[in-house]
């Protein structure tokens, strides 16, 4: 088959179309026929700064080439289903080929009337969203109905024109805009901004690791995408999870939400 590797080189990255071996599935995992794949800025982003070479395409949409044997087992997926995935980060069998692989946890079967172009774009963008939401931030997930005596719990979804914080507005029930409190022009419509007029005992999502002008009493909620494949953070980044076994059910989570 053929594939396109991104190469670390240097001082730009560099790409080149190569003959690859066919993928094998892991047992929980689907061999697919790349219909679309899509392509952000981590898929270089990651390998400039670690110098590694690799096929790093994570988002897809094709058709179900192959199954491995507990996928096979499962009766959920068969040979030419449509399907749209999240490949697993820096993991062979990236999306940037002809066929790639994704575990069933993140692999959800195509909608009719959704073609492949707009289904490349759920798997990720949705994984971002719902780990930051319903894992990190532990708002109740779609399924579960908040108790009318419960509580009210403010959300604010910071920059929701943007794909990612779509997605999020989406998934809650309501969402407040702040966008219109702040002023640009001087500097303060960022999410540092939102930290500080928060209540104490708030908490901030963010991917970001800056934490030197976020108030004292605001709790900091870190998401990885990668924690619905590995059920952990990696452990070389600089912030790790306080419940590992919590993110570690990510996995889970995440196979559930796909469906």
């Amino acid at each position: 088959m053929k594939e396109v590797p991104v190469f670390s080189t240097k001082p730009f990255l560099t790409t080149a179309i190569c003959d690859g071996n066919l993928p094998v599935p892991q047992d929980n995992g689907i061999l697919i026929r790349v219909m679309v794949a899509s392509s952000k800025p981590k898929d270089y982003k990651h390998l400039y700064a670690t110098g590694v070479s690799i096929n790093s395409g994570d988002d897809i949409a094709g058709y179900v080439h192959g199954l491995g044997k507990m996928a096979a087992l499962g009766n959920e997926f068969k040979i030419g289903d449509r399907v749209a995935a999240s490949h697993p980060m820096m993991a062979p069998g990236g999306t940037s080929a002809e066929y790639a692989v994704a575990p069933t946890e993140t692999t959800l079967l195509i909608p009719d009337g959704i073609d492949f172009e707009s289904a490349t774009k759920i798997p990720l963008t949705t994984l971002a969203a719902i780990l930051a939401l319903f894992r990190r931030q532990s708002l109740l997930p779609p399924w579960m109905k908040r108790s009318p005596n419960a509580p009210l719990m403010p959300l604010i979804i910071y920059g929701a024109s943007s794909a990612l914080r779509t997605y999020a507005s989406l998934l809650v029930e309501s969402t407040c805009y702040v966008k219109k409190l702040l002023d640009s022009k001087l500097g303060d419509a960022s999410w540092i901004t939102i930290s500080q007029i928060l209540s104490p005992g708030g908490t901030v999502s963010t991917e970001n690791y800056d934490e030197s002008k976020i108030p004292a009493d605001i709790n900091i909620s870190y998401s990885f995408v990668g924690s619905a494949h590995f059920g952990a953070f990696k452990p070389s980044m600089p912030r790790q999870p306080q419940d590992a076994k919590n993110t570690a059910a990510d996995i889970d989570f995440a196979y559930v939400m796909f469906r």
